[in-house]
Parts: structure tokens; C-alpha cells; sequence
């Protein structure tokens, strides 16, 4: 029998009453590799989208969005219709046209010089887009550097 205890520390663990101690760390040990395999296997997904999203905007810029289809479109994030690209993908097509990591001021100023109208609600354009940027990293999409002066930048992942 397994009995889950809270030690000293406020954090539970378990007591061996039993050979199902055994069976526990095995599960948990299975589950550790299967989830770091699946990670590693994201990141290497998250990297060829990107690859094959550059490429296909590339191919837009050169031929035109006729080149593309409706559905090709939608998929690399590019608007379809009349609705508006969020802010979100604005973030998102500034980093990946970026030679090098950007600040969350850089990336308002690019944004700005494309499109006048899409911050304009924002209260606080440059803390709306670092909070963009932190969850484009939980994504796994960009990764956070920090430049000479200290300050976090952020870089699409090639």
C-alpha cells in the first residue's frame, strides 16, 4: 500500500507500505521519457512550420497572395477576408521578418509602421505586446534573449 504524505516541506511524497512502490516510480519513469520525447519532437515541428511559413510568405511577397490559396492563407496566419489580423499575428509576422531579437518597443514601432490603426486601442501598446511575446515563448515559438543594455529581447525560432 502507498500512503501520500506531506513532509516537512508542504510538498507530498510517498511512503513505501508495499510493492507498489516499485510500480509507481516505473509509471513515472515511463511517463518522464515519453514526455520529454513528445517535447523534443514539438520543438522539431515548431521548427520546420516555421521554416515552411517563411517560405510560403516568402513565395507571397515575390508572386502575390494569388499564389497562395484561401486555405494556405489561413493556415501560415495570413487574413482571408476583410477581418483584421490581431495583434497577436502582427507580433508574429514582425518577428519573422526580423534579421535579430527585438524589444517589445522595436516590435510597436514595426507594427505602427504598418498598420496605424491596430494599436490604437491599446492602452499600453508596448506592455500588451511583451505579454504577447511571454506567451509567444510559452508557445515555443520565439525564444528571449536579453541586449547589451540588459533589456529582454525576443527572436522567432529558425
Amino acid at each position: 500500500m502507498v500512503d501520500i504524505v506531506e513532509g516537512h516541506s508542504g510538498l507530498a511524497s510517498l511512503t513505501n507500505n508495499g510493492p507498489q512502490q516499485e510500480d509507481i516510480k516505473h509509471v513515472l519513469t515511463m511517463a518522464h521519457e515519453q514526455l520529454s520525447e513528445l517535447l523534443k519532437q514539438r520543438a522539431t515541428i515548431m521548427k520546420r512550420i516555421t521554416t515552411l511559413r517563411r517560405t510560403l510568405t516568402g513565395l507571397r511577397e515575390i508572386f502575390g497572395d494569388e499564389v497562395l490559396g484561401a486555405q494556405l492563407r489561413l493556415l501560415i496566419g495570413i487574413p482571408t477576408g476583410t477581418r483584421k489580423s490581431g495583434l497577436t499575428d502582427a507580433c508574429r509576422s514582425v518577428l519573422i521578418s526580423s534579421s535579430h531579437a527585438l524589444a517589445p518597443g522595436e516590435v510597436v514601432m514595426r507594427i505602427r509602421s504598418t498598420d496605424t490603426d491596430l494599436l490604437d486601442n491599446q492602452k499600453n501598446a508596448v506592455a500588451s505586446v511583451t505579454t504577447i511575446l511571454r506567451r509567444l515563448q510559452l508557445y515555443g515559438e520565439v525564444t528571449v534573449t536579453t541586449n547589451p543594455a540588459g533589456r529582454r529581447t525576443w527572436m522567432w525560432k529558425h
